[in-house]
């Protein structure tokens, strides 16, 4: 999905059980799974866990955050050893910017109708 001539792509790599981000973490960075699975939860005010998704190869997660300029509200965590795609904000804001106006309004009215759903 990502174009390997874009800037402001980067590659890394997380062990299995290493967290990427963490409620309230700042959102400066969307992720594309080139390799491996990633668990996306939540934890309740008792602290138990609650899965919202897994993210396997060719997903992406961590945009919704980014885009609506918000902390993020979950965790997420490499199930295997993972390879993914950095999307920086930069390089996200300026394809949204650079798309087709309608096109631009209803990816932002679809990611603030998805975190209305997660609340």
């Amino acid at each position: 999905m990502p174009m390997s001539g874009d800037k402001g792509l980067l590659i890394r790599q997380y062990p299995a059980g290493v967290d990427i981000f963490k409620k309230g973490d700042e959102a400066e960075e969307a992720f594309f799974v080139k390799e491996g699975r990633i668990r996306i939860y939540k934890k309740d005010t008792n602290g138990i866990e609650k899965k919202i998704a897994t993210i396997e190869e060719g997903g992406i997660f961590g945009e919704m955050s980014m885009i609506q300029k918000r902390n993020r509200t979950s965790y997420a965590q490499a199930i295997d050893k993972s390879t993914l795609v950095i999307i920086d904000k930069a390089l996200l804001d300026k394809k949204i910017d650079n798309a087709d106006p309608l096109l631009a309004t209803l990816i932002k009215i679809l990611i603030k109708r998805l975190y209305e759903v997660q609340k």
